[in-house]
């Protein structure tokens, strides 16, 4: 994403209900600059617009941000649960650790049994493949000997 866009979108995220001229003044552009990035960012579902009408004056547009918006912005999940894990490992013991992921397993497969339980094999290793994928993994199966192989890359 053009990086003007994305600057956009952090202080529409940071203040919502901004305005072209709040936009151009904290970026220190033009607001006509403001409004091409603000056309391409509510065309691509990122932002939202709502026309305000004061009492005098003419009509002006506030902008907030989507999800689809927000997802676009630069998150740090994968550092901050590193950090977390790192610290659960200091104060806790071995054990604690692996109850701790052996529950958050028996929570993902109970989500997740209705959709399972009426399927084959195969029909359960797709889901499974699908799963990770929505959880940011690159896996895919293959058959090898009669055994299900699952791979990541």
């Amino acid at each position: 994403m053009d990086g003007s866009r994305l600057e956009i979108l952090r202080i529409i995220n940071e203040r919502a209900n901004s305005t072209v001229n709040d936009i151009a003044q904290a970026l220190g552009l033009a607001p006509i600059s403001v409004r091409y990035h603000l056309n391409l960012l509510e065309r691509d579902g990122f932002i939202d617009v709502k026309k305000v009408r004061g009492s005098v004056g003419r009509p002006f547009n506030t902008y907030s941000i989507t999800k689809t918006g927000r997802e676009q912005l630069p998150h740090s999940y994968d550092v901050l649960a590193e950090r977390m894990l790192d610290q659960v490992k200091q104060f806790a013991t071995p054990q604690q650790v692996e109850g701790m992921f052996r529950a958050m397993a028996e929570t993902l497969t109970a989500e997740r049994a209705q959709r399972l339980s009426n399927a084959n094999d195969q029909q359960k290793i797709d889901t499974l493949v699908e799963l990770l994928g929505a959880e940011g993994f690159l896996t895919r199966w293959e058959l090898a000997n009669g055994d299900y192989v699952l791979k990541e890359y």
